[in-house]
């Protein structure tokens, strides 16, 4: 529920085990089979890769040759709300059926019912605060034109706000935006609110027998969408420094040090990629030995090398199965690991 995972998968040549981790280097073509024509520079992986990393994704490759490939990627999930009310729809159509032009800024809290716990102002405080900053953002955006009017619909039981801005310009809707957005920054480092990010969009609305050329409706409807949210995920990772053995169906098993783990999965760092949704049985090496079933959701391929050329990679398991008292298990020992990796910060 954290992440979408998106897969291309074709049924071409293939690409052989040993330049599977090569190719998301930059300028790098892996052999082909003779008579296949080499085409590009060597840079679109490379491309794809950096725009997903940079989403705070993980992109990777599984192949076999002669059968054909598969590249997979994910992206964290963005959790919306609905951003239209029926009260503000009804506004809105009211004007555009006087053909009036309008901007609509819509202010969201993504995910609220999560962000009320993730911070440590009371929500009921943060309703009432933010419903003042914007007060105070509309009386001075409106001290350069007092006959303007402007219509404010609050929603903060659900964690949304809109604007309504009749006969307004780009230049007024973006300077009311940059005012609501420095206010509400400044609140949250007074507030010391942590792992927030606003973000600000626009998308505009026209009548489509104008963009055909033909007579059309006067009315244009612009929106404006100011997101503020979380990095949501739905379990809290932590680090977590352990000796981990990966079982074997016959039963074998080999040692890696796990990276991080939470109460639904568990990152470590392993010598070869396993493929994607493959079933890993897990013992965690804790006080009280842990043995759990994983599926493989993500593949990463770390930076450094390691001898010989051979990559190194880290691997995302989302847990599955998994038993009640397993899973109370692991809740303490996140809340354990949250503690110390506290107490250690602070020193």
């Amino acid at each position: 529920e954290a992440k979408i995972r998106v897969g291309v998968i074709d049924t071409g040549v293939g690409i052989a085990e040993a330049d599977l981790y090569k190719v998301f280097d930059k300028f790098m073509q892996v052999s082909t089979p003779s008579g296949v024509e080499r085409k590009g520079l060597g840079l679109g992986l490379a491309i794809a890769r950096e725009l997903v990393e940079r989403h705070g994704g993980e992109i990777w490759a599984e192949s076999e040759l002669g059968v054909g490939s598969k590249f997979y990627f994910t992206l964290p999930r963005f959790y919306t709300l609905n951003t239209l009310a029926k009260p503000t729809r009804e506004r809105i159509k009211n004007f555009l059926l006087k053909g009036i032009r309008l901007y609509l800024i819509s202010l969201l809290i993504i995910n609220y019912k999560e962000f009320k716990k993730r911070i440590k102002v009371n929500p009921e405080k943060l309703s009432l605060d933010l419903k003042r900053l914007i007060e105070k953002a509309m009386v001075e955006f409106s001290k350069d034109d007092k006959e303007k009017p402007q219509i404010t619909i609050t929603g903060f039981a659900k964690g949304e706000c809109s604007v309504i801005l009749p006969g307004a310009s780009e230049e007024e809707a973006s300077r009311l935006c940059s005012l609501l957005k420095g206010k509400i920054n400044a609140y949250f480092l007074k507030n010391k609110i942590e792992e927030a990010f606003i973000a600000l969009g626009m998308v505009s609305y026209k009548d489509k027998a104008q963009l055909d050329g033909a007579q059309h409706f006067s009315a244009n409807l612009y929106i404006k969408e100011i997101y503020i949210g979380s990095e949501m995920r739905r379990y809290k990772r932590v680090d977590y420094k352990v000796d981990i053995d990966v079982i074997s169906g016959q039963g074998n098993s080999e040692t890696f040090q796990a990276i991080d783990i939470s109460e639904g999965g568990i990152c470590f760092s392993y010598g070869r990629p396993l493929k994607t949704d493959a079933l890993v049985r897990l013992r965690l090496k804790t006080p009280q030995e842990l043995y759990l079933k994983g599926r493989v959701a993500w593949i990463k391929r770390q930076a450094q090398l390691m001898p010989l050329g051979q990559a190194r990679y880290m691997l995302g398991l989302e847990f599955v199965h998994l038993k009640d008292s397993d899973r109370k298990i692991l809740q303490r020992l996140v809340r354990e690991n949250k503690i110390n990796t506290g107490m250690k910060n602070e020193k």
